[in-house]
């Protein structure tokens, strides 16, 4: 199971914010969470890409947003950079094409 987490601090319109370390408007997360399938619940890899010491960079764009109806779109990608080696994840995870509509 895969899981992309983003955060953007407060939001009054469309936009294109970053993912940069040293601009961080917006906040991007990846986690990969495997599991055997015979037994739900049992944890076998679990890598997360979201320390502080961990490198970020790219853009989250807000298509639309209507606060009245509670719509929010948009587009992502991004590139993360794993500060501590492990063999079990990728030191370089780039994500890429990445959208979401969802409703708030």
């Amino acid at each position: 199971m895969e899981h992309i987490d983003i955060s953007l601090g407060e939001l009054s319109k469309p936009g294109t914010y970053s993912f940069d370390n040293e601009d961080s408007l917006a906040l991007g997360a990846y986690s990969i969470r495997v599991q055997d399938e015979n037994i739900p619940l049992t944890v076998i890899k679990r890598c997360y890409y979201d320390e502080i010491r961990d490198k970020r960079k790219g853009t989250l764009t807000i298509t639309k947003l209507d606060m009245d109806k509670g719509i929010l779109a948009g587009t992502f990608e991004f590139t993360l950079i794993k500060s501590t080696v492990s063999e079990d994840c990728d030191p370089i995870l780039k994500i890429t094409e990445g959208r979401f509509d969802m409703k708030f």
